[in-house]
């Protein structure tokens, strides 16, 4: 199943590129790769992707990415410190 997971993600991000950064990086974390998913998060902050408003409204991600200083320091960046919505 995670292979397959792998596969069809791998998909997107080709097909789809830069506009799906906060997508894929969710797809890292519930796999367990936080390095991957922080990496994909910093790039769309740089290039001002407003996906990463919305970031915080899923909780699952949330709830697996909380405990990374490097997440919650992106989160302070961007403001969107209060309680997940």
């Amino acid at each position: 199943k995670r292979a397959e997971v792998v596969k069809r993600s791998a998909a997107i991000g080709v097909k789809y590129g830069d506009d799906v950064k906060v997508f894929m990086a969710g797809i890292h974390a519930y796999l367990g790769d936080q390095e991957r998913a922080i990496e994909l998060l910093d790039k769309a902050y740089l290039q001002h992707d407003t996906d990463l408003l919305y970031m915080r409204h899923d909780e699952e991600f949330d709830e697996v990415m909380k405990d990374n200083p490097r997440y919650m320091a992106l989160v302070k960046k961007l403001g969107l410190t209060g309680k997940p919505v």
